[in-house]
This record gives structure tokens, sequence and C-alpha cells, in this order.
């Protein structure tokens, strides 16, 4: 069996190009305005915990809508990956975490 390495390869380096050049566009976007990073935590709701509920003294799980649910994961989901592409560092994140828990 032959293969066409030359297929294999247009095939594999057209999508890191578009990766790079994405991740490139929101660094610079990140590197300009570093409150953008914030404002998406803050709007993917990332760092925002259930609030804990309690029956005669115990934590009791909430009853949860699964849409909802899945709506809300995806809100996480597309925020922590724009975060991702930002090249935001551990560091960074700490601090803004940080921030946001003084407001």
């Amino acid at each position: 069996m032959i293969l066409d390495r030359i297929s294999i390869f247009q095939a594999m380096f057209p999508r890191r190009q578009i990766a790079a050049d994405v991740a490139l566009r929101w660094q610079r976007a990140f590197a300009r305005d570093p409150a953008l990073a914030a404002d998406v935590i803050g709007l993917a709701r990332i760092l925002t915990l259930r609030p804990a509920l309690f029956q005669d003294g115990a934590e009791v799980p909430e009853p949860i809508d699964p849409v909802r649910l899945a709506y809300e994961q995806g809100q996480r989901d597309l925020g922590v990956k724009l975060i991702a592409l930002m090249g935001v560092t551990n560091t960074e994140l700490a601090n803004l975490m940080e921030v946001d828990d003084a407001r």
C-alpha cells in the first residue's frame, strides 16, 4: 500500500495554521486590553459557584434542569477556550480571580 504523504500533510497543516492565526488574534487582543480576559471570565460565568442548599442542617443537591445545565456548561466551555486562546497563564488567572472577588 502506498501512502500519499503530500495529501496527508496538506490535510494536517492548514488546520494548525488556522488555529495559530486565531490564537494570535486573541493574544493580541489580550495584550492590548488585559481586562478583556476578566470580561470573558465574567460573561462565561467560569468562576461562578452554585449556592449550597441546606435542609435540616445538611447540604442537599440542587434540582437541576438538564437544559439549563447544558447551556451553562457550553458557556463555560467557550469562555475557557477563549481564555486559552488569549494565552492567559495560571498566575494571570489567579490575579483575575482575586480582582473578581474584590468587586
